[in-house]
């Protein structure tokens, strides 16, 4: 979720969802509440990432040693599972995405290519999906809220996060876009997630946004490849890896607070 600006008349609409462009972007907003975008696109750089808080969600692909696998819980617009079989050919995405209406439009105005040997979108229940998803990945995002921009409660149980725990491979890392938590959240939440994971790392966004970043086993030792692997990639695409490793704490104990 990202907070929108003035924009224009919708160029295209369902019964619930509308898409509309602003100053060289692409949005899609729900009806019902139209206080937030569920996913935005530059149209001269379709391939890039525009929200705020997409950067942080895919940037821990990086501490991963040999990733191959990405799950995505909410496909939206498509941006992030665009970004990851475009810049990064050497994962898998397996897209998972409640609303057949929100696909059409990934595909069809946001340009998320079809189905092939690298992409997959499943379209269902994503807590379902997980709940019985046999196979394992290395880096688990969740990005998926309901038409009022809530969260959704299924999706954020502790039994839902034992899951994910499992599905994730030895090194594997999930991360959690959370857009206006309850306030009743708090600290229990946080104290859920350490009982699941090894760490658990809070990146500050807005005042009403932040990103988890929890990962199954400790991260390191071996910063020095680490380092190699976020010097390699393309800075052009944005996702400024080599700052984001150095300052990546060097801690084993949950949780930590990385500078917002």
């Amino acid at each position: 979720m990202s907070k929108p600006s003035q924009v224009t008349v919708p160029n295209k609409s369902t019964s619930r969802l509308e898409v509309i462009e602003h100053e060289g972007g692409r949005h899609i907003r729900w009806i019902i509440d139209p206080t937030g975008y569920v996913s935005s696109m530059v149209i001269d750089q379709p391939d890039l990432l525009s929200d705020g808080y997409d950067i942080p969600m895919i940037q821990p692909v990086v501490l991963i040693d040999d990733a191959r696998d990405v799950i995505l819980i909410g496909l939206g617009g498509g941006q992030q599972a665009k970004f990851i079989h475009c810049h990064l050919p050497h994962l898998r995405i397996v897209a998972m995405e409640i609303d057949a209406a929100m696909v059409d439009i990934a595909r069809n105005d946001f340009g998320l290519p079809p189905d092939d040997e690298r992409l997959q979108v499943l379209i269902g229940d994503a807590a379902e999906l997980i709940a019985g998803y046999t196979g394992q990945c290395d880096l688990l995002i969740s990005d998926a809220y309901d038409e009022q921009n809530q969260i959704v409660d299924a999706l954020h149980t502790e039994a839902f996060y034992h899951t994910c725990h499992r599905i994730l491979r030895s090194g594997g890392i999930m991360t959690v876009n959370i857009f206006r938590p309850p306030a009743e959240w708090g600290i229990g939440y946080i104290k859920m997630l350490r009982r699941i994971f090894a760490e658990v790392y809070l990146t500050s966004l807005t005042a009403e946004q932040l990103v988890i970043t929890l990962c199954k086993c400790p991260i390191g030792p071996d910063w020095d490849a680490i380092a190699r692997r976020a010097a390699e990639f393309d800075p052009a695409f944005g996702l400024e890896l080599p700052e984001f490793v150095a300052k990546f704490p060097r801690l084993t104990a949950a949780p930590a607070e990385l500078p917002g």
